[in-house]
């Protein structure tokens, strides 16, 4: 390369390191061979994606015309990185010389985690598989897990790879008005996505007011479903929805190492970090507990094993595994109040099945939480009265 030449990349490279976008300059193969700062710094890096087979990176090519297309581009651990991916063509003269890609990459809602954890498992690495060919489709989809698996943010990660820029709007199932504010949301929607945290709360009458409503928006249906529901999946067929299951955590155990890491990090994120990761000791005891709250209980146990350790790494010591499940008296007294409140709403609507939807919709909770939480208050002995 001669002096003249390396002058002129120099500048072109310059160029690319002032932008205020990520950007990569590509080679006539589509592989980038220039990835500026801001590029490097995104999860997964332009560096690490594979753009060669985007429809609008090739329309650049042949035409040699800009391009661009809301693009989704899995990383490694199943990163995933979503935006909008502008191509435009690079000339030296008339002779094309390759492709400038700017990338500009979606924002995160606010709250969204649990979905952008690196994971190992066979379980979750085929979710992604699946994640990936539902962003092609636009048929309704029921995210099934426990509490605590993230369903929520993996539905808002599916909304995010179909490529638009139109909203995503979960439904606030509290009040006696959220089923009509969830078809207002269906039947006026201009595109994007209508998340409903808990679709086992549906009666079959609604279920049926939505079917019509479903088929016929331009906004597509997703919804949250616990992990055991199959009475509900069968009530809900007529909306022809697919599944994605979310594995618990103790089905999975090698993704927890990981998943503390990740949210260690988050902790730190905004200043100092005194703390600098996790003893051996406690990466065992997190591996082998089994975490009944998934990652949100995983989440809360870091942040509680960050302010308890004084510096260094955090030991076993640390986490707080047993009390998490030996009720202390904290914890005995929110069990009392949520037994009051359980007690109440069914008193007001009844201990029949319709009872106890209007008792958990009052709540702001799923019926299977309310169920959940009738079993751990001593709620036993309380039966469906259909």
């Amino acid at each position: 390369m001669s002096d003249y030449q390396q002058m002129e990349q120099d500048l072109l490279f310059g160029v690319l390191d002032a932008l205020p976008y990520p950007a990569a300059l590509m080679n006539r193969q589509g592989d980038a061979v220039y990835v500026n700062s801001r590029g490097e710094a995104l999860t997964p890096s332009l560096y690490d994606v594979d753009l060669t087979d985007e429809p609008a990176l090739l329309t650049c090519l042949k035409t040699q015309k800009e391009s661009a297309a809301r693009v989704s581009l899995p990383g490694e651990n199943g990163a995933m990185l979503t935006g909008l991916a502008e191509f435009y063509p690079v000339k030296a003269g008339r002779e094309s010389v390759g492709i400038l890609c700017l990338f500009k990459p979606d924002a995160k809602k606010e709250g969204s985690r649990y979905d952008e954890i690196p994971t190992k498992s066979p379980v979750m690495q085929e979710t992604e598989r699946r994640m990936s060919r539902l962003a092609r489709l636009s048929c309704p989809v029921f995210f099934l897990g426990e509490e605590g698996v993230g369903k929520e943010d993996f539905a808002f990660n599916l909304h995010l790879r179909q490529g638009h820029d139109k909203p995503f709007s979960a439904v606030e199932q509290t009040g006696d008005d959220w089923f009509a504010s969830l078809c207002a949301a269906l039947g006026e929607g201009r595109g994007g996505t209508v998340y409903l945290p808990d679709a086992e709360a549906l009666t079959p009458t609604q279920i049926e007011t939505l079917y019509p409503l479903v088929f016929k928006s331009a906004v597509r249906f997703m919804a949250g479903l616990p992990q055991n529901c199959a009475d509900a999946l069968l009530g809900l067929e007529i909306l022809a929805g697919s599944c994605v299951e979310l594995a618990p955590l103790r089905a999975r155990p090698e993704d927890v190492p990981p998943a503390a890491d990740y949210f260690l990090q988050r902790v730190f994120s905004m200043g100092e970090q005194p703390v600098t990761g996790f003893e051996e000791e406690a990466r065992r005891a997190m591996t082998t507990y089994g975490w009944p709250g998934n990652l949100r209980q995983l989440e809360e146990a870091v942040i509680e094993a960050a302010i308890t350790c004084p510096g260094g790494k955090i030991k076993a010591a640390h986490l707080p595994l047993s009390a998490a499940s030996t009720p202390g008296p904290l914890r005995r007294l929110r069990r009392g109040f949520i037994k009051e409140r359980i007690e109440a709403a069914l008193a007001v609507h009844g201990n029949t099945l319709e009872g106890k939807r209007k008792a958990a919709r009052e709540l702001g909770i799923g019926l299977s939480t309310l169920y959940r939480l009738m079993g751990e208050e001593g709620g036993e002995q309380m039966t469906d009265n259909r």
